[in-house]
């Protein structure tokens, strides 16, 4: 099959600066058409007025969870978009601190309540 006849199958345009080379362009406009030509075709672009929004908020939401673009509208022009926010990974709970903070033996004495009242006293006696 002629390039040519390859190109316009795979509705691809080729350049004429790349003329020199149309099959690595075909092949390449054809893997990059089936690795995301998927999402764009399946993406959906919802746009909702606020007031409606209201009374829609959990739908949108998992729309918006399930990829979906979400705009909401006010008076039909685009204000606010609603997004996914991704989890930071971050660990959370209790016993994330242990093994990283030492405190020192005595460290919650009246001893040392008594000390640290002491280095803070001069704010005391200024107000």
């Amino acid at each position: 099959m002629p390039v040519a006849q390859a190109t316009r199958e795979l509705g691809v345009a080729v350049p004429r600066r790349l003329a020199v080379v149309p099959l690595v362009w075909a092949i390449h406009a054809a893997w990059a058409a089936a690795v995301w030509a998927p999402d764009v075709a399946t993406m959906k672009i919802m746009e909702v007025g606020i007031r409606e929004a209201k009374t829609r908020l959990s739908q949108l939401v998992k729309a918006a969870l399930a990829g979906e673009e979400v705009f909401l509208t006010n008076r039909g022009e685009k204000t606010v978009q609603l997004t996914v926010v991704k989890p930071t990974g971050g660990l959370r709970g209790l016993g994330i601190w242990k093994g990283k903070v030492n405190l020192y033996e005595g460290w919650d004495s009246p001893e040392e309540d008594k000390k640290i009242e002491d280095m803070f006293e001069f704010l005391q006696e200024e107000g």
